[in-house]
């Protein structure tokens, strides 16, 4: 990329040049280097503040600023605080608890990570929803749960600990790691269907004769 600054406003080449670098060179225009510092991404953030030309070419600067952290991890936090100074080991307790529970306390997980080495079991949590983790791997960019359903399963259905459903969800596809099961009802097209049948993966409109409509509203 090249580009020029004009009262402190980086311009980029028109695009008659834009392909010939002598060209470029000759109308003034620079190379521009736009690589933001190491920062820790966990905890910090590298914000651009201006372009500067040190002659030879433009570049972009950044300053690094630390992340406030979010009320649901200050909550987090203060609760891990409060379980350490109750002697309670609260993250060794997290991998005992039942699907079931997991997804009413979703926010005590910690967040999925790039480069973070997963073990069958474990769960993530990734724009707001609860993973398990179903095959042990080291994460990387492209691996998000969302998109790798041989890694990452979730529940479609929430239930408390006395294995009642808790609310009634839109129907949603799932896969062979996390299917409907008998009893399981969903909300589909307006209208509210309970799964006759286990390891339901099929939408009431395919296969009607794994639903049927009820009028209980939970």
């Amino acid at each position: 990329m090249y580009g020029k600054l004009v009262d402190g406003v980086l311009q980029t080449p028109p695009v008659e040049i834009s392909r010939n670098i002598k060209q470029m060179k000759d109308a003034g225009y620079k190379p521009v280097i736009d690589s933001k510092p190491g920062y820790e991404v966990e905890t910090q953030d590298a914000v651009f503040v201006d372009y500067i030309d040190t002659g030879m070419y433009i570049r972009a600067m950044y300053e690094i600023v630390e992340i406030e952290p979010t009320e649901e991890e200050q909550i987090i936090e203060q609760t891990n605080k409060a379980m350490e100074l109750l002697n309670i080991n609260f993250n060794g307790l997290l991998p005992n608890l039942s699907d079931e529970q997991a997804l009413q306390v979703p926010l005590m997980f910690p967040k999925w990570q790039v480069g973070k080495a997963y073990v069958v079991g474990d769960r993530v949590l990734y724009l707001g929803v609860l993973y398990k983790v179903l095959q042990a791997h080291t994460s990387q960019d492209g691996w998000q749960p969302d998109v790798a359903p041989s890694l990452f399963a979730k529940n479609l259905i929430v239930k408390d600990e006395q294995g009642e459903q808790v609310d009634i969800p839109e129907w949603e596809q799932p896969d062979s790691t996390n299917p409907y099961m008998t009893g399981d009802k969903v909300r589909f097209e307006g209208k509210v269907y309970q799964s006759l049948i286990d390891n339901n993966v099929w939408p009431p409109s395919d296969y009607p004769q794994g639903w049927e409509e009820v009028n209980e509203v939970k």
